[in-house]
């Protein structure tokens, strides 16, 4: 059985997956640009949350532990990309430890990075996500799109 302790250094330890360079860059928001950022991010897309369902964790991850976590998988459905999406809907986890703070219905500018030890990408509340509403100086910045939703299409 694993106690509260341990599940919290399995989430601990899962942050060491990042690389140091990377997870100093997604930890501390303000201090990179929007360019920066889109830069080091492996996803970076403006979304809507669709669903927000309970997740366990990746098949690599759950072999070493005896009880998997359950971790929150977001899904958004995708409005404009600059990075990393090409599609209309996409399944994200939110990171545990630094939980983006996302509402099913809410629009969001995301900073995802992908885990190490799956192909899922990853959300954080440290990561520079936010809420669309205030993320006009970060829109600005980054430039034309290579992905734009049929919809949102004129």
């Amino acid at each position: 059985m694993i106690t509260k302790p341990s599940r919290i250094g399995v989430l601990v330890s899962l942050m060491c997956l990042l690389s140091a360079s990377g997870a100093s860059a997604i930890c501390a928001p303000g201090i990179q640009t929007a360019r920066e950022r889109l830069a080091t991010h492996d996803a970076v897309f403006v979304g809507r949350v669709v669903a927000i369902r309970k997740a366990k964790t990746s098949a690599a991850s759950a072999k070493a532990e005896q009880t998997p976590i359950l971790l929150d998988e977001v899904v958004f459905e995708v409005k404009v990309a600059w990075k990393g999406i090409h599609e209309p809907r996409v399944t994200t986890v939110n990171m545990p430890i630094f939980e983006a703070r996302v509402v099913a219905g809410g629009e969001y500018l995301i900073y995802a990075m992908r885990q190490s030890s799956d192909s899922r990408l990853m959300i954080m509340g440290c990561g520079n996500t936010k809420p669309y509403s205030g993320a006009a100086d970060d829109v600005e910045s980054l430039g034309k799109p290579e992905y734009v939703s049929n919809r949102d299409a004129s």
